[in-house]
């Protein structure tokens, strides 16, 4: 029998995971013959059955409730507990422009909630989240922070495949973020999940491979390298990581003809941090 309570009390990151997610790809409505009777659906590509499988699973809901459609495999649970309690957590009819970033009590609640998020309205092979709710984005950017702006775009899109009609806001959570919801979540959708490189892996990956140039010089790099590094930190840390001074490092960028940051660009990033 299916668990009905399951999403009364969002406790713990299963629970999360799955909110996220049905935020993203699921809806509530009500039945034509049954005006106050409402049912929850999920419709996804055939080739993420599997979430479909996780979620019935999740909920001790019934093999019977999966329906195949084309290329699509849709999931229809009808239960009035569940449905209520996913209304009161903001999955309500005809929801996709009026989504709110939900409270949780602990960080890795809001990490897992993302990350199913992500699993229903995120770009393979970016990080970058959709939806018709400018607010949603608004409040997730503001959460945690985020140094990226929400992009807006009226025209028909794809999202890993499917054609989405109408207003859509995007939003980029960055690497940082991203690897930290892979590390705290880890029964997500398999084919979305990878690690992306941060600002300090690409510093730490430029250095080792300087490194590895042997030569009598003293300070060898590539131009791409230096490139990479000259906006990721100040000129002064470059050259104590390669034991040289900052005139080595502006002489090395005029020979390689590297534009760098402008006067002020450090100060102001500290502070855009704050």
């Amino acid at each position: 029998m299916i668990t009905e309570n399951y999403f009364e009390n969002i406790d713990n990151k299963e629970k999360a995971y799955w909110l996220g997610f049905l935020y993203a790809d699921g809806n509530i409505n009500t039945e034509k013959r049954r005006p106050k009777s409402y049912r929850l659906q999920v419709a996804v590509d055939k080739k993420d059955e599997q979430i479909i499988d996780s979620l019935i699973k999740s909920l001790n809901a019934f093999e019977k409730n999966k329906i195949f459609q084309e290329k699509m495999v849709r999931l229809c649970i009808r239960n009035k507990k569940l449905t209520k309690d996913l209304i009161n957590h903001g999955i309500v009819p005809r929801k996709s422009k009026k989504i709110e970033l939900p409270n949780f009590k602990r960080k890795e609640f809001y990490l897992a909630f993302l990350l199913g998020y992500f699993d229903g309205d995120g770009q393979q092979n970016t990080t970058k989240i959709c939806s018709g709710s400018k607010i949603f984005l608004k409040q997730i950017k503001e959460s945690f922070n985020l140094p990226f702006n929400i992009t807006h775009n009226k025209d028909v899109s794809i999202i890993d495949q499917r054609e989405i009609h109408g207003e859509r806001y995007y939003l980029t959570l960055g690497a940082e973020l991203f690897n930290e919801m892979m590390k705290n979540y880890k029964n997500s959708l398999p084919r979305k999940r990878r690690h992306f490189c941060t600002k300090e892996e690409r510093v730490k990956r430029a250095i080792e491979a300087s490194k590895k140039n042997t030569g009598k010089k003293k300070f060898e790099i590539s131009k791409e390298q230096l490139k990479k590094l000259v906006w990721e930190i100040p000129s002064t840390k470059i050259a104590k990581m390669f034991g040289v001074s900052s005139k080595t490092i502006e002489k090395r960028c005029k020979k390689f003809g590297l534009k760098k940051p402008p006067r002020g660009y450090w100060a102001k990033k500290r502070v855009n941090k704050k």
